[in-house]
C-alpha cells in the first residue's frame, strides 16, 4: 500500500498526516509495518530442512486422534 493510497483511504490531505498514532504519526507507522513486513518474508524465505528419517519414525509412532501417545 503507497503513500498514496493511505491519503485517499483516510481523505487525509498533507497536514492530516500528522495525526498520531500512539507515539507516532501515520508516515512513520506505515515505514516501521512496511519494515516488518519485509522482515517476516525474508525469515520464512530460508531454506527448510527435511529430514526422511523423521518422517519415517513419526509414521510408524502410535497415535491416537493425531497425537503420539505412550502404551
Amino acid at each position: 500500500m503507497a503513500m498514496d493510497e493511505i491519503k485517499a483511504a483516510n481523505g487525509a490531505e498533507g497536514s492530516q498526516l500528522q495525526r498520531m498514532i500512539g507515539p507516532l504519526n501515520v508516515t512513520q507507522r506505515y515505514d516501521k509495518i512496511l519494515k516488518y513486513i519485509l522482515r517476516k518474508r525474508m525469515k520464512g524465505s530460508g531454506k527448510k530442512f527435511t529430514y526422511e528419517c523423521r518422517k519415517q519414525v513419526a509414521e510408524k509412532r502410535l497415535r491416537i486422534k493425531g497425537r503420539f501417545v505412550t502404551k
